[in-house]
């Protein structure tokens, strides 16, 4: 009758990294390329970490090789320290976009 859906496996990271690939188009494309400022240099270079890590993360999962998906996926956990940075340079104040970095090889260490 009613079947699951199950969040896990293969469609679920190509739908990801589908989503993820539009998202940084469109960053790139309608924020920056239209209207280039701090903010949406943040913003896109947040856009462009999230799809590669999406890359990454489906990589790791379908050759099975948890490395590089615990390694994407810290990459991934520095985007909102980088999306806070782009509102925080929009706002004007001082960005601080180096927590970002930090975030995500501190993440990468751990996981």
């Amino acid at each position: 009758m009613i079947d699951l859906i199950l969040l896990d496996g293969p469609g679920v990271g190509i739908a990801q990294v589908a989503i993820a690939t539009a998202a940084t188009m469109l960053a790139i494309g309608v924020a920056f390329l239209m209207a280039p400022s701090r903010s949406t240099l943040w913003w896109s270079l947040t856009f462009t970490l999230v799809m590669v890590a999406s890359y990454g993360m489906v990589a790791g999962s379908a050759d099975g090789f948890e490395p590089v998906r615990g390694i994407s996926v810290g990459l991934m956990m520095g985007a909102p320290a980088l999306l806070w940075s782009g509102f925080r340079a929009l706002r004007g104040a001082r960005n601080l976009a180096w927590i970002g970095p930090v975030v995500s090889v501190l993440s990468m260490g751990a996981l």
